[in-house]
């Protein structure tokens, strides 16, 4: 678990051209961490959800470091490596994949 002085990472969800950014935790409270500048007011990243609520406009999410690089790897990546499943041909390759995701297959001769 992050603590104070441990860094966070966001990206805009409105405009992600930004890139991530990267922020201090400067304080906490018993449920939140307080990122931030603390001259400026704090943004508060509840400590379980890693979410920051921002009312109307709805919640920003908060990474650790390695959090932000499988976030990232999923976004550059997912889409890619699921076209390539869907024309593999090699029925060993798809049941290890099958395996890995966890989903039961079961083939029989059609009557």
């Amino acid at each position: 678990m992050p603590k104070v002085g441990d860094t966070l990472w966001t990206i805009n969800p409105r405009d992600r051209r930004e890139g991530w950014k990267s922020y201090v935790i400067t304080g906490e409270t018993r449920q939140s961490w307080l990122v931030g500048e603390m001259r400026f007011t704090p943004a508060k990243v509840n400590k379980h959800t890693m979410l920051e609520n921002h009312g109307q406009w709805g919640m920003q999410r908060w990474f650790t470091e390695q959090g932000m690089i499988d976030q990232r790897f999923m976004d550059e990546q997912r889409h890619h490596i699921a076209r390539l499943v869907g024309v593999e041909s090699d029925v060993a390759k798809l049941k290890k994949i099958a395996e890995i995701i966890g989903m039961e297959v079961t083939c029989s001769p059609q009557n």
